[in-house]
């Protein structure tokens, strides 16, 4: 979302898929009192449609536990993937995406006994075999048309 008054076809969207997926409604909005959660055609689309609100107050993150954790287990995940693989920070957001990743599909103590988050939504346990580790070694080509031939024409990264 780049503007905020996109949050309504957004959360329009995001319904859709949810309630097809899971066969069930959206009955709760989490929301944190921005107003273009709790205001204008975003809160007449929600009590047209029966969705109730649990509203935080603004800027207390610890109201948010959950969420809040979650986020910091993301991130020190991310940062240990960059620490082990040797990475600079460049690879920041591709080291969330893969700690999300791997978070979904390891054992969560929230759910039943050796059960996955993913095993829950897709009803069927993860496949692993294709993960590795991450920033595997590879070789970069340096393509310019001025090099001799005596100078390496690929780099290590």
């Amino acid at each position: 979302m780049k503007l905020c008054n996109e949050a309504l076809s957004m959360f329009i969207q995001f319904k859709t898929v949810v309630e097809v997926f899971c066969k069930e409604s959206v009955m709760l909005l989490c929301v944190d009192n921005a107003p273009e959660l709790i205001q204008g055609q975003m809160a007449t689309y929600c009590k047209a449609n029966g969705i109730t609100y649990e509203k935080t107050v603004p800027n207390s993150p610890p109201q948010n536990g959950v969420a809040e954790h979650t986020n910091l287990t993301i991130c020190s995940m991310a940062h240990a993937i960059l620490i082990d693989a040797n990475l600079h920070d460049w690879f920041w957001p591709f080291t969330v995406l893969c700690a999300v990743h791997i978070k979904q599909r390891v054992p969560h103590t929230s759910l039943p006994a050796n059960t996955t988050p993913f095993e829950r939504w897709f009803k069927h346990r993860p496949d692993l075999f294709h993960l590795q580790p991450f920033g595997v070694l590879c070789t970069a080509r340096i393509i310019a048309t001025s090099l001799s031939k005596f100078v390496p024409h690929r780099e290590n990264s």
